[in-house]
């Protein structure tokens, strides 16, 4: 992955990068960046991460001893046949209240090295088309180098007339982790809900409950994770529940 930058201090210590024109994912939540998709289950996958990228241009600053960050972007989005739609555009603001987060990606676990509580809030919008998106994770180390974490992730979408195959919802997700440094594993579970707003929707509704284990073969480059996820149709799907099991090894190198 290629990507250029610019970094400078103002004389007011406010610390700002212009991220130059390219193929990156839309800011308008913590999750996409979260680096390589470590996410606390399993990961993202490379081809998941390719169809979120979209042309075009960001930036990001850090305020009051970098505890405060913004992220801005503006991108082509979907193109009309003349070109002359409007862009899209996307953006959040965090606030870490204890250990500050300056890196290009979020680390997305501290491993019990970082003190972490991160509150943020985004959007992301072209044309009719809007989402908006509420985020609080946190990482505590706690008996010597363990690690209590976990996030809960609010989403709205609504394609409106631009985007008419996503219709409108509100979905929500909850994750807790246990870090044992000793033996390098890590537990984990988490709850999904997806909710449509129009009626002729809800027999869509769904939910998901499940958990797993994630082994740290080295740090956060090398892993294994296991997932057990059991979805849940709501009553008024004709869907039946399944579950769903996967096993995963992630290398990642940045």
């Amino acid at each position: 992955m290629y990507r250029a930058a610019a970094a400078a201090h103002w004389i007011a210590r406010i610390r700002y990068r212009v991220l130059a024109a390219q193929k990156r994912q839309s800011s308008r939540n913590r999750s996409p960046d979260v680096r390589g998709g470590e996410f606390r289950g399993i990961d993202a996958r490379v081809d998941l991460f390719t169809g979120l990228r979209d042309l075009g241009m960001g930036a990001r600053g850090f305020f009051l001893k970098d505890k405060l960050q913004y992220r801005f972007g503006l991108f082509q989005g979907e193109r009309e046949a003349n070109a002359r739609n409007s862009l899209r555009t996307s953006g959040y603001v965090q606030y870490d209240f204890f250990d500050s987060e300056t890196g290009y990606t979020f680390a997305g676990r501290a491993l019990g090295k970082k003190k972490i509580l991160g509150l943020d809030a985004g959007f992301d919008a072209q044309g009719s088309y809007h989402g908006a998106s509420a985020n609080l994770a946190f990482d505590l180390p706690v008996h010597a180098g363990d690690e209590l974490g976990g996030q809960f992730q609010f989403f709205h979408y609504d394609g409106a007339n631009r985007f008419v195959a996503l219709h409108e919802q509100n979905d929500w997700f909850v994750e807790g982790t246990y870090y044992l440094h000793r033996i390098k594993m890590q537990p984990f579970t988490k709850f999904e809900n997806q909710k449509f707003a129009l009626n002729s929707d809800i027999k869509d509704n769904n939910r998901r409950v499940g958990g797993g284990l994630n082994y740290y073969v080295r740090g956060q480059n090398l892993k294994w994770t296991f997932q057990w996820m059991r979805v849940l149709p709501q009553q008024e799907s004709t869907l039946e529940s399944t579950n769903e099991i996967s096993m995963q090894l992630q290398l990642f190198y940045f």
